[in-house]
């Protein structure tokens, strides 16, 4: 009879910085698996202790990533004494969707590599190698209360031994502690009392409540006009709360941000660059977005410098400053782009003296 994976996990965030920077969520599992196919009647159960970070990451709508570090011990069927341990490194990246009710479905694919050491007790012996794994994963999350979670998973890894595939089937279920989101609910509940304690309006206060939670939802659903809507009536109620102010800056950067992604797609490669520049300000994925974009358009910068200097002794100071400005938008510490636009805008302006 097969075995199945149940997985207990336990994890929680640190709070969000001032920038709306992603929660981290670090988390431990307790994991068992099986084995099917070719090493089916080889080996038997796995246990395993595993260490997570999740990291919520809209580079999609929604999405999680999620690094791990394990370390699992595999018996061996034809001997209870033999074993398999393995210490792993992996990390995956799961695309989620939000239906509502507080619920994310999630599914994805990673990578693994194990340290495998194998114990024989019948041969004596010990064997050690280096294995990658590849993974596959489906699950959802859901919030109960409090910054407490639910989460069940559904995962497929498969490694190669000996030129032959191992595949494992693993199930999990666990249980989640959001310690930022906990801390919403906390100010929630504070801007409501105080609310309370200022209108004497329990209703109002009740209202604001739910448009901040209805305002929270919306976000995460990537809904930003909702969400927008819903902080500005929060506002409304209480001009002085905080979560709503930073909720706003953050969708006006994401705005920017979404405006910077099309400008990439067009191939508006500068344009993108003033856009994320702006966004990086409150919002941590255009800062990472501006560092790679900048990184691809680094190679223009020798054909763009021969441009611009060119320009600057055909007297073209106009040009010579327009492109030394965009190199500039691609490496803001470059030197010939800071010694040539101040020698451009001298004499720029003595020609128009002149005149």
């Amino acid at each position: 009879m097969k075995r199945i994976l149940l997985t207990a996990l336990f994890a929680f965030s640190l709070p969000a910085g001032a920038q709306q920077a992603p929660d981290i969520i670090p988390g431990i599992r307790l994991y068992s698996g099986i084995t099917l196919g070719h090493y089916e009647d080889y080996f038997g159960n796995t246990l395993g202790l595993a260490f997570d970070f999740t990291v919520p990451m809209p580079l999609l709508t929604l999405g999680f990533l999620n690094t791990e570090f394990l370390y699992s011990r595999t018996s061996l069927v034809s001997s209870h004494a033999s074993h398999l341990d393995s210490t792993a490194f992996g990390f995956s990246y799961l695309p989620a969707w939000s239906p509502g009710f507080n619920v994310d479905f999630y599914a994805g694919l990673g990578f693994r590599m194990h340290y495998a050491v194998l114990t024989a007790e019948r041969r004596d012996t010990v064997e050690r190698a280096f294995l990658p794994a590849g993974i596959l994963k489906t699950g959802l999350f859901t919030s109960l209360s409090a910054g407490l979670g639910a989460r069940m998973e559904l995962e497929y890894e498969y490694t190669e031994l000996s030129q032959q595939i191992r595949h494992q089937i693993n199930t999990s279920v666990g249980v989640t502690y959001n310690y930022a989101g906990h801390m919403r609910l906390v100010e929630n509940r504070e801007s409501r009392m105080e609310l309370e304690k200022g209108t004497g309006n329990a209703p109002a206060a009740s209202r604001l409540a739910e448009l901040y939670s209805n305002g929270e939802h919306a976000y995460n659903k990537g809904d930003l006009d909702k969400a927008q809507f819903s902080f500005n009536e929060v506002l409304s109620l209480s001009p002085g709360h905080e979560g709503a102010k930073n909720y706003l800056s953050l969708i006006s950067a994401r705005k920017i941000y979404d405006a910077a992604r099309s400008d990439i797609a067009n191939k508006n490669y500068f344009s993108a660059i003033v856009s994320l520049e702006k966004a990086s300000k409150v919002y941590t994925p255009a800062e990472y977005d501006l560092k790679q974009l900048r990184w691809k358009m680094s190679s223009m910068i020798p054909s763009l410098e021969q441009d611009a200097t060119k320009a600057y002794e055909n007297q073209n100071y106009k040009k010579s400053i327009d492109v030394f400005s965009r190199i500039r938008l691609i490496d803001p510490e470059n030197e010939t782009a800071a010694l040539y636009i101040p020698r451009a805008q001298q004499r720029l302006k003595a020609l128009s003296t002149l005149e």
